[in-house]
């Protein structure tokens, strides 16, 4: 394989692409479904709080807010990707997501056909679980990225399902490139 070949991801321009306003809407149409009485939501913009997980905190009626991360694929592979470490090309690693302490209560992950909210608690329980078996069985080729490459696992849903993790599947209204 050449350089050529090699895809390189680049945050800044992934992040772009999920904050498309058609994007955007798709999303706020989910969470509308989910969430019929939310009276507002703040973004979370604060780099600190995102590190922690925190992308939307919606409002609802009673006052009682709920923590939303999202995680967004440009395609639909039929699982959900996890995230687990982050390997530096000079040396050492960070953890990615699944392994970080969150302060989260769904995670939203959307592709351009569907989009899952996924009860955080119970994803993050099964990973604890199935670690070692999903690390073995799903490990994916590390995704290339400028200064480390990302780990993960790639899980189908019903390996999810049949692992305890609540999850929910809105289609969206129209296919978004």
């Amino acid at each position: 394989m050449s350089v050529i070949d090699i895809h390189i991801n680049d945050f800044n321009k992934d992040l772009a692409w999920s904050e498309n306003p058609t994007q955007y809407i798709q999303y706020l149409k989910a969470i509308l479904n989910w969430w019929p009485e939310v009276t507002g939501w703040d973004r979370i913009t604060d780099l600190v709080q995102q590190k922690k997980g925190k992308d939307i905190t919606i409002i609802l009626p009673d006052g009682k807010t709920k923590r939303l991360q999202f995680k967004f694929r440009r395609r639909d592979y039929g699982d959900l990707l996890i995230e687990y470490r982050h390997d530096y090309h000079i040396g050492g690693y960070f953890l990615g997501w699944i392994e970080k302490e969150g302060d989260i209560d769904y995670l939203i992950y959307c592709s351009p056909q569907r989009i899952f909210r996924i009860e955080w608690s119970t994803l993050v329980n099964a990973w604890k679980q199935n670690k070692e078996d999903w690390l073995a069985n799903y490990d994916l080729t590390p995704a290339i990225n400028k200064e480390y490459d990302t780990r993960n696992v790639g899980i189908r849903w019903n390996i999810l399902k049949e692992a305890g993790v609540n999850f929910e599947e809105y289609l969206c209204g129209s296919v978004l490139t």
